[in-house]
């Protein structure tokens, strides 16, 4: 079978392994003007167990932009233009879908750890997670829910991490560098694999004439052969997707990535989701630590301004001292890792 993947991150780059693994041939459609940052700064956390998020009420997304006191902000234009997404949202969040998503992150991880053994790389692996809250209670209530070892305010502080009272600590689930294992599934998939690389400024998908749901990919106005489209391209998959009438409600989002030189001193031992904040912390090597917002953060210039001490977040719970001598900050679209599959005979997303 010919497949054409649209999108070369992290996402599409394991499709294109696996699938030339089995004997498929590939190709991998990207724009040129977006690469691979959004894969590049992304948390690198492999957390199954952490995959379901929790419920957003309609207090909290009022909050968000009514007083701006949260870390997370959510844009009223975002809930104005997609009322059917937020409304599906606060009715059923993700009830009765939870145990899907963690089997699919677990499965996922295995394909990690086969991947990891057949090219002989470990891109800055670190064993365990810890998943950390502000409430003893939520971090039993987690436990309850997703198993893990139950961790106490002093064990989270050993950790690096002050201003928590509970965790969960999850042994068997990964940290990895996401540069790093950006580039090794690079060179697997295009440096070194028969993958064939197609880059454009215009990328397009569009409906077969005929009645039938076949979808033709254009570069750059160039029609692509193939016999079935995955489309793995984030918060893009929504607009490649609306030229077929099919609109897959992935909203685009700001996610913000930080990479602070710590001066050889080690901040934080464990890599750990700061479940309050939708923020994830890693320290991979001696010299760097990387925070990671999955939603916008407001109050980031105090990270910024900060030569010495602690950064609070803006509800003042401190959860980490470092000096901050330099940082880049990576501000773009990104989206729930997702996978579109189109077919001939059909059409369906995957999250």
């Amino acid at each position: 079978m010919n497949v054409a993947i649209i999108g070369g991150g992290i996402t599409g780059l394991f499709c294109a392994h696996y699938l030339m693994r089995d004997g498929h041939e590939v190709s991998v459609v990207e724009r040129r003007s977006t690469g691979s940052i959004t894969s590049i700064y992304n948390a690198g956390l492999l957390t199954p167990s952490l995959a379901p998020t929790p419920k957003i009420g309609l207090g909290r997304i009022l909050s968000t932009y009514l007083g701006r006191d949260d870390p997370v902000h959510i844009s009223p234009r975002q809930i104005l233009g997609n009322p059917r997404f937020f409304r599906t949202a606060l009715k059923k969040g993700l009830t009765g879908y939870e145990d899907k998503i963690v089997r699919m992150g677990h499965e996922s991880l295995e394909l990690y750890r086969e991947f990891f053994t057949e090219v002989g790389s470990r891109p800055d692996l670190i064993e365990g997670v810890a998943a950390v809250y502000s409430d003893e209670r939520d971090a039993r209530m987690a436990q309850a829910s997703l198993g893990g070892e139950l961790l106490d305010e002093a064990s989270i502080s050993r950790m690096g991490f002050r201003g928590f009272r509970g965790g969960v600590m999850f042994r068997e689930e990964w940290s990895v560098n996401p540069a790093k294992l950006y580039k090794s599934l690079w060179d697997a998939v295009v440096t070194h694999g028969s993958a064939h690389l197609l880059v454009g400024d215009d990328i397009r998908l569009a409906a077969e004439k005929g009645g039938s749901q076949r979808a033709l990919v254009y570069v750059d106005g160039k029609e692509i052969h193939c016999d079935t489209v995955l489309v793995t391209a984030g918060s893009w998959t929504r607009e490649l997707c609306r030229s077929l009438g099919y609109d897959p409600q992935i909203l685009p989002a700001r996610g913000l990535a930080i990479v602070f030189d710590t001066g050889g001193e080690e901040i934080v031992t464990t890599p750990a989701l700061l479940e309050d904040y939708g923020v994830g912390l890693a320290q991979h090597n001696k010299t760097t630590l990387r925070i990671t917002g999955f939603f916008e953060m407001v109050g980031l210039h105090r990270v910024r301004e900060l030569q010495t001490g602690s950064y609070s977040c803006p509800s003042h719970s401190s959860f980490a001292g470092f000096d901050a001598k330099q940082d880049g900050t990576i501000s773009g679209s990104c989206a729930l890792e997702s996978v579109v599959v189109v077919r001939p005979e059909q059409i369906c997303i995957s999250l």
